[in-house]
């Protein structure tokens, strides 16, 4: 009978529990820091996190609801040690690793079968050094689900938002893709995006499903599921301060999030109940027909390229890394 991920995970945290000595738990509790919206699968997760790293002597305070600030304040503070922990996008990353926006290359990856084997097979130890070279731990991956793009009036086929204004994230692979697809890009940050959709500064953005439904939907009516990326996120600790954890410490806390297959299982969830939800809300999702697809898909192919040149470093390395993997997985289909 197949050992689930939720096996391995408890007997990490259980071998953790029994391993401990007197003294060996963590001096102080670990301060965790993200932006889990309240009442959400996410919040779930962090409060998972917590109770298992706590259990294989790992205390926590949880800061997970924003109350540290935007996820690039959260990794300044990780940076410095003044956060032990902490979960961002992968777009807030991107700032000290660049290399991590060739994660979300417009459509790398087909499917979600695709997106996992590369996450679950090479996603570490591709990025753990360089992370680790920013005084970075990699604690694990996290899913946040298909991206799409979001309007005030309906989205079909790159066409639609040629010349448009569209709210990009500060990450690379947003702005090369909505440049491929014709649009005006509009750099602004995740607070502004509802106050720019309602005056008019944009007219929509990309964003995932997962964030769309509740967060986005009343100030823009349509969604298109475009699946250009596979978004995900990450778990990181202060490398310096995981570093002096004793051996079954570490092991406990890089159990103690919920595994990628179980990750990506709650996204399934939250989208299908989001979806549910949109059409109450007076909200439409598109999906495109295979052309519509095809068109994304022919329209942004360039930004691939585009992203390795802008990011340089050791970009070419990594992009042939991660489409050897998902080749690899499709040589076995």
């Amino acid at each position: 009978m197949p050992i689930s991920p939720a096996f391995h995970r408890r007997a990490a945290i259980g071998f953790a529990t029994a391993a401990l000595v007197p003294g060996a738990r963590a001096q102080a509790p670990a301060v965790v820091g993200s932006n889990a919206p309240p009442n959400t699968p996410w919040e779930a997760q962090w409060t998972r996190f917590a109770q298992r790293a706590e259990a294989g002597g790992v205390p926590v305070s949880s800061m997970t609801a924003g109350q540290l600030g935007s996820d690039e304040t959260i990794l300044a503070a990780l940076r410095r040690n003044r956060v032990q922990v902490g979960g961002f996008t992968l777009a807030a990353v991107t700032g000290v690793v660049p290399e991590l926006a060739l994660l979300t290359m417009p459509y790398l990856f087909a499917n979600e079968d695709e997106a996992a084997y590369v996450q679950d097979t090479v996603v570490g130890e591709i990025f753990a050094p360089l992370l680790r070279a920013q005084g970075l731990a990699y604690l694990q991956l996290t899913a946040s689900g298909w991206s799409g793009i979001y309007a005030k009036r309906p989205v079909r086929v790159p066409a639609d938002i040629k010349g448009r204004k569209f709210r990009s994230s500060p990450t690379l692979a947003h702005r090369a893709f909505l440049d491929a697809a014709g649009a005006d890009v509009v750099p602004i940050g995740l607070a502004d995006v509802i106050p720019a959709l309602e005056t008019g500064l944009v007219d929509g953005g990309v964003m995932v499903l997962s964030y769309y439904g509740p967060a986005v939907s009343d100030a823009a009516k349509f969604f298109t599921r475009t699946r250009h990326y596979y978004e995900g996120g990450l778990v990181l600790a202060n490398a310096g301060w995981f570093d002096r954890l004793g051996p079954a410490q570490q092991a406990a806390l890089r159990a103690a999030y919920d595994t990628p297959a179980e990750s990506r299982a709650v996204v399934r969830a939250a989208e299908a109940d989001i979806l549910a939800k949109l059409a109450a809300k007076g909200a439409t999702v598109i999906e495109p027909t295979p052309d519509e697809h095809a068109a994304w898909v022919a329209a942004t192919v360039s930004a691939a390229d585009r992203l390795v040149r802008d990011i340089g470093g050791q970009a070419a390395d990594v992009r042939a890394r991660l489409v050897a993997a998902r080749d690899a997985y499709r040589a076995k289909r």
